[in-house]
C-alpha cells in the first residue's frame, strides 16, 4: 500500500499535534538545578523547611530537614565563574556516632541500599549521599520521589548507624 504525500503530512501534523502539549509542559512541574530557587519552593510546597545557601566556592546549597535529620543538597556541574547553570544535585546527610565506623560497616550499607553512595568523613562518620541528574529539568513528581526515597533511605541507614550505640544504652539504663 502507497502511502500518498498529503497522508504523510497529515500524520506528521497529528504527530506534532500530540506531542505539543508535552513541550509545552507548566515550568512549575520541571526541576532544574539550573533554578535553585525553583527547587526551594518545591521542598517548601511539600512540606519541607528549605533555606537557598552558597556553600564554600559560591555554588549554591540548600539546607531542608526530613524525618528529624538535617540534610544538604549540593549543586554540581555548576559554571566556575558566575556558579550557576548547574546540571545535577547531590543530596546529603551525615550521621554523628560516638564511635568511628569501620569501612567494612559502611561498604555494608552501600550494598543493602541501592541508591545510597556511604562514605566515612575524617572522624570516622557515615555520611550518605545520592545524586539526581536534572540537566534541563525533570518532573517534579519524580524529584520529590527521590527526596522521599533518599529521606527513607537516610532513616534505615541511621536505625544502623545509631543500633550498636542505642543498644549499649539500653544496656547501660538497665544495668542501673
Amino acid at each position: 500500500m502507497k502511502i500518498s504525500s498529503l497522508t504523510k503530512s497529515i500524520c506528521v501534523a497529528i504527530a506534532a499535534g500530540i506531542s505539543l502539549p508535552a513541550a509545552a509542559q507548566d515550568d512549575r512541574n520541571i526541576i532544574t538545578a539550573k533554578q535553585p530557587a525553583g527547587i526551594v519552593l518545591a521542598l517548601l510546597n511539600a512540606g519541607y523547611d528549605a533555606t537557598l545557601e552558597a556553600d564554600d566556592v559560591g555554588d549554591p546549597m540548600i539546607k531542608f530537614e526530613g524525618e528529624g535529620y538535617k540534610m544538604s543538597m549540593l549543586f554540581y556541574g555548576c559554571d566556575e565563574e558566575t556558579n550557576d547553570d548547574c546540571d545535577s544535585v547531590q543530596l546529603y546527610v551525615g550521621f554523628d556516632r560516638k564511635q568511628p565506623w569501620t569501612a567494612a560497616e559502611a561498604i555494608e550499607i552501600a550494598q543493602k541500599y541501592r541508591y545510597a553512595a556511604v562514605k566515612l568523613d575524617d572522624e570516622g562518620d557515615p555520611v550518605v549521599s545520592w545524586d539526581i541528574v536534572t540537566g534541563d529539568g525533570i518532573p517534579l513528581p519524580v524529584f520529590l520521589s527521590s527526596i522521599r526515597r533518599f529521606e527513607s533511605s537516610a532513616d534505615l541507614v541511621a536505625d544502623l548507624v545509631f543500633a550498636e550505640e542505642d543498644a549499649e544504652e539500653g544496656e547501660a539504663e538497665a544495668a542501673m
